[in-house]
């Protein structure tokens, strides 16, 4: 596969999105577009291994160009901890945010254990589709 060939599914996709917004079949191209993406992501998944070797072959600050884009690799660092006393803060701002939610949701003046007001917190609510493989 090469960049012509992918940018033209992209025209195409493109098209058939344009076509759905205004005569109809959003909804299918929806879950048309959903499978397709987990499709390519599992195909990614699977060359992301070999593509970070073949990028590591060049040296860091080189500028490596691949069908229009610039590629480089990034690592990212994860902690963990085995602090109880990290874990007692985690538990406290639990109970603080579920204070805030109950606030917010019964419209209440709620204080801590200490007695200080607790502002209510502040929803946001997202709307989505969900697709399913039909069993």
């Amino acid at each position: 596969m090469n960049k012509q060939q992918t940018d033209q599914i992209v025209g195409d996709i493109y098209e058939a999105t344009m076509n759905a917004i205004d005569n109809g079949g959003a909804l299918e191209l929806y879950v048309l577009l959903s499978n397709l993406e987990k499709a390519a992501g599992t195909f990614k998944k699977e060359l992301l291994e070999a593509a970070i070797e073949e990028r590591q072959r060049y040296d860091k600050r080189e500028q490596i160009i691949r069908a229009g884009m610039e590629v480089s690799v990034m690592e990212s660092t994860r902690w963990s901890f085995d602090d109880p006393e990290i874990e007692r803060y985690k538990t406290l701002i639990k109970g603080r945010e579920l204070l805030a939610k109950k606030a917010a949701t019964t419209g209440a003046s709620i204080c801590d254990e200490n007695g200080v007001l607790v502002e209510p917190g502040i929803a946001k609510t997202s709307t989505t589709i969900v697709v399913k493989q039909v069993r």
